[in-house]
């Protein structure tokens, strides 16, 4: 009987080793992005591809599979401008092949992509008041100021969750494009699109209320994707603007992202670029360094942080050398997909990018605006400087949009500014729980501390100008160079 016990028990350890034999990690099958070197003509690229299927082919028999295995190899070839990817489901050791050819740049994984909204709580709505610069004396209630051309004869491509076209904030001008999203109709069915395109465009909630929206579903109803779908977008967006006419007249707006560097999304966001689509995306939600975001991380995206109605850096918001400018991200109402007259409060720098966008959208049909580069110069000549508080590395630049910017001060953490210039004119006092500062126009008295005169050349705005409020009483926003 022992040595019948030891018999077992050696085949019993055994087992494991024996189990283990037909499973290998080269064998297991991913889905990957392959991205080529920029430069190659059209026979480089299809060497590659015949060298890729000849490796691919040589794993299938190597692993016993059909050759004509339908779930694996090449999916999906993108050529966005002078970038060149392909998908492909594959498995380790085709994948080591492939990144020795000469032809390749990287192979990477297809990484989750989500959107970057947080909780929702109601709140009246201030974005816009804050985009156009108008004072207003109780919070939450704001007055949207802005030309009347409203980003008529542009095109906003939203690439997110789809979009409630049939909502009354849109008024004929939204549209689907197309789904890359398996399993789902082109509906919306979580709410972050329609909500991040009526801010672009609706009519009541959009920084420009002509523009013209675009809907391309990336993200499922739980608001979740991956790079393959997001680079499928972007070949559409790349061949819907060129064969159209009109690269110089549209803006891409990604209100998403993932933590992790993506060479494959960062390079199709540089071919957008390049072409002359501006791309403005959400710097991320996670109180972190923008920098190590995708596709935040590009240096040809235009990166959103968000604020709170105080102006300070919303606590969630992502910071850093990667976040180009802010806008309002906190509380933020906007069209719901319940019913087409329903709307929703959502949270994020989801919904501070919109605002980016949709001022994009306004400048450019405002000044004839068609470069990237020259809608970036004018938003970046327009924006409030030194207006956020805690930027933390960031560049501290508040969207704007020039309605009021002349003589007109805009409030933030330097309000001793505000003090002295009110000193100049007469008396001075805070408002409780406020940034804003209000004077009487012609009082005499002045706080020593408070008395030296600020140089006008040292103002935002050549001179003082005031929104009444009633006959004695104004409020002044204002803040240093």
């Amino acid at each position: 009987m022992v040595g019948l016990k030891n018999v077992v028990t050696f085949l019993v350890a055994l087992l494991p080793a024996v189990s283990a034999v037909p499973v290998s990690d080269n064998d297991s099958v991913d889905k990957y992005i392959v991205t080529l070197r920029r430069g190659l003509n059209a026979r480089d690229v299809a060497d590659h591809m015949q060298f890729t299927r000849e490796v691919h082919s040589r794993s299938l028999v190597r692993r016993g599979k059909s050759v004509h295995a339908w779930n694996e190899g090449v999916r999906h070839s993108f050529k966005i401008r002078d970038h060149q990817s392909y998908s492909a489901k594959l498995d380790l050791k085709t994948v080591e092949e492939i990144k020795s050819h000469s032809a390749v740049v990287s192979v990477e994984a297809t990484k989750k992509i989500h959107i970057w909204d947080t909780a929702t709580q109601p709140l009246a709505p201030w974005g816009l008041g804050s985009i156009s610069f108008e004072i207003q004396d109780d919070y939450p209630v704001q007055t949207y100021r802005y030309d009347e051309s409203a980003g008529e004869d542009t095109w906003t491509y939203v690439l997110d969750t789809g979009i409630r076209t049939s909502h009354s904030e849109f008024e004929g001008r939204a549209v689907m494009g197309k789904s890359f999203v398996a399993n789902e109709t082109e509906e919306d069915l979580h709410g972050h699109g329609t909500h991040v395109a009526a801010t672009i465009g609706g009519r009541t909630f959009g920084v420009a209320k002509k523009t013209n929206l675009i809907g391309l579903k990336v993200l499922d109803r739980y608001g979740d994707g991956d790079t393959e779908d997001l680079l499928r977008a972007a070949q559409w967006v790349y061949n819907d603007a060129t064969e159209n006419n009109r690269t110089s007249k549209s803006v891409v707006n990604l209100s998403l992202g993932f933590r992790g560097i993506d060479t494959a999304a960062n390079e199709a966001v540089k071919a957008l670029y390049e072409e002359g689509l501006l791309v403005v995306v959400a710097a991320g939600n996670d109180n972190d360094d923008a920098s190590l975001y995708t596709p935040a991380s590009s240096p040809y995206s235009f990166t959103v942080g968000a604020i709170s109605a105080n102006n300070s850096r919303a606590d969630f918001s992502n910071w850093g050398k990667a976040v180009d400018v802010f806008a309002p991200g906190n509380l933020i109402l906007s069209a719901d997909i319940t019913g087409d007259d329903s709307f929703a409060y959502m949270s994020g720098t989801s919904m501070a990018t919109p605002h980016v966008a949709g001022l994009a959208a306004y400048l450019k049909a405002l000044y004839g605006l068609e470069k990237p580069a020259d809608v970036i110069a004018k938003i970046r000549l327009l924006g409030l400087k030194n207006a956020v508080g805690d930027p933390r590395g960031s560049t501290n630049l508040l969207a704007f949009n020039g309605l009021g910017a002349r003589g007109l001060l805009r409030a933030n953490t330097k309000v001793l500014a505000v003090y002295r210039l009110l000193c100049s004119y007469g008396d001075v006092m805070s408002r409780p729980n406020s940034s804003s500062v209000r004077g009487r126009h012609n009082a005499t008295a002045c706080p020593p501390e408070h008395r030296e005169k600020l140089p006008p050349r040292r103002l935002w705005a050549e001179q003082l100008q005031t929104t009444q409020h009633n006959t004695e009483n104004y409020v002044v926003w204002g803040q240093e160079w």
